[in-house]
């Protein structure tokens, strides 16, 4: 099961390095400069530090950003928040052991490491609470720290969630059972169901479509065609929208495999875990923004069981959507992101 998870968590953002020189900015997205806003680094244990980001006026409302992992980094993101720094005062960092915060050793990597990293972060924040955005295993993240900060937490905005709760209950798993045909996971596990649904993606005609298209379909290929032709095959799980692969970010050498693999092997001092319940009892706030072809909870049939009649979370399902949904959907996307981020509770 170990090493199952690990690999789970590692496809949910390891995209693949480089860049397409023929792709275009899709109308509806606005990139941030990789190279803007204020930088600096926040020492939090010994000599491991964290690189943080910020983007907006921080006389706007705040809100931190956890990205997907583990072992992952922001810059992948920025594009889904785009235009967004105007409205809120945008503050992004890697975690720990992940690409700029490179100085934190392995061995110093846990969960509960990053959860008294956030902390550390809200501290020299100077903010009472923290309104959190996240994006796959950051609402994991997420979760672990309202469980021990349950007060700290203000507004939360959660993209694609990862793994809300762990194990799911028999009416839970029953969900998935008539959705995939031929499933063959023995013991019901999300884990089974991650495999089906992204085996079933990566085969669709479209994905070999666009191989021949783009010269890909070959085993001579350089090194940059090695490298696209891997971020095609990631994205052929995580978009509904196969033709818009150019366009993902970061990934390859952006990706810290060791530091994520920490992070999940620790996951067993949260189990288990219900964050979906805590989620609807919480006293602000919270959007779970998701699409109906994400490969974590295909067609939503997890979130819409638990949120969809529920008034303390506001559910956003996007349809012809995946995991990374800003690129599947960028103006429904970002009109659901937007209201999300809005200061009124």
């Amino acid at each position: 099961m170990r090493w199952l998870l690990i690999m789970i968590l590692g496809v949910g953002v390891g995209l693949a390095h480089g860049s397409d020189v023929n792709a275009r900015p899709l109308p509806d997205l606005q990139a941030l400069s990789y190279g803007g806003g204020l930088e600096w680094t926040l020492p939090v244990d010994g000599d491991c530090s964290l690189y943080v980001r910020e983007y907006g006026n921080p006389e706007n409302p705040t809100r931190v950003i956890l990205h997907g992992g583990w072992g992952a980094e922001h810059s992948y993101l920025l594009d889904a928040f785009a235009g967004l720094e105007q409205q809120v005062h945008l503050v992004f960092y890697d975690q720990r052991g992940s690409l700029r915060s490179w100085s934190c050793d392995v061995e110093s990597i846990s969960v509960e490491a990053h959860v008294q990293d956030l902390e550390a972060l809200r501290v020299e924040l100077d903010l009472e609470r923290l309104d959190l955005v996240t994006h796959s295993m950051g609402a994991v993240l997420a979760g672990a720290y309202h469980r021990e900060y349950p007060d700290r937490v203000g507004r939360l905005v959660l993209i694609a969630p990862g793994l809300p709760k762990q194990p799911l209950d028999e009416d839970e798993r029953a969900l998935y059972e008539p959705l995939i045909d031929g499933w063959k996971a023995s013991d019901y596990s999300p884990f089974g169901l991650f495999n089906t649904v992204g085996e079933m993606l990566q085969s669709r005609p479209g994905v070999q479509a666009q191989r021949e298209e783009h010269g890909l379909d070959d085993d001579a290929l350089s090194a940059r065609e090695r490298s696209q032709r891997w971020r095609l095959e990631f994205a052929a799980a995580n978009l509904y929208r196969i033709d818009r692969w150019p366009w993902l970010r970061g990934g390859g050498v952006h990706y810290n495999t060791e530091a994520g693999q920490a992070a999940a092997m620790s996951m067993e001092t949260l189990a288990p875990w219900d964050f979906s319940s805590k989620w609807r009892q919480h006293d602000h706030p919270v959007t779970v923004i998701i699409g109906d072809h994400d490969f974590v909870d295909w067609q939503a049939a997890l979130s819409r069981h638990w949120f969809e009649e529920d008034e303390q979370v506001h559910l956003v399902v996007l349809d012809r959507a995946g995991h990374i949904p800003w690129l599947d959907r960028p103006a429904a996307f970002r009109k659901a992101l937007a209201e999300a981020l809005a200061d009124s509770d």
